[in-house]
């Protein structure tokens, strides 16, 4: 099932921009601001996946912030043997 609202995409969003990487202050997936929510001034309308479904919403913009990268851990490297 998506989620969905009505939304604009609106290249002049002030805080987030479209196609920053956010995430709500308060925790969970980074999200894609895709514009700004319809008629509601201060609502960013957000995309993400869950698995393999793709869910939107629109959050308060101070709701949310720029995302943290993502760590990485790298394995170490395979010896060559000789």
């Amino acid at each position: 099932m998506r989620i969905c609202a009505p939304h604009q995409h609106n290249h002049d969003m002030a805080k987030f921009p479209e196609g920053t990487v956010v995430e709500l202050k308060s925790g969970g997936p980074h999200m894609t601001a895709t514009g700004t929510a319809s008629g509601a001034p201060g609502k960013v309308y957000c995309e993400w996946f869950d698995g393999n479904t793709l869910k939107g919403a629109s959050f308060d913009e101070e709701s949310l912030k720029p995302a943290e990268p993502k760590h990485v851990s790298v394995g170490s490297r395979p010896r060559s043997r000789r």
